[in-house]
């Protein structure tokens, strides 16, 4: 089940409050949804300082032929695989 707003908002309520900041929870849901909402928003599994390190990691795997393995195993298209490979 995709996370929506409200899931966004559950998870700032809960780590908010163990700061005594839940107070927060609504204005930041509230500016977030006049920024985006009605537009799909994506949000990269990890931040773009571990795409390195992934990449680096990929390219050791890789093996000539595991292309579609390794797509599997990163959660990638065979594309994304393919663009990673020749950078």
């Amino acid at each position: 089940m995709p996370c929506t707003l409200e899931c966004l908002a559950e998870i700032l309520r809960e780590k908010l409050a163990q700061h005594g900041l839940d107070e927060l929870t609504e204005e930041i849901v509230s500016r977030f949804a006049d920024r985006v909402g009605g537009e799909r928003v994506y949000i990269a599994r990890r931040p773009r300082s571990e795409w390195a390190e992934r990449n680096a990691q990929l390219r050791r795997e890789f093996n000539g032929r595991n292309h579609a393995e390794l797509a599997r195993k990163y959660r990638l298209s065979r594309s994304r695989i393919y663009d990673i490979l020749k950078d």
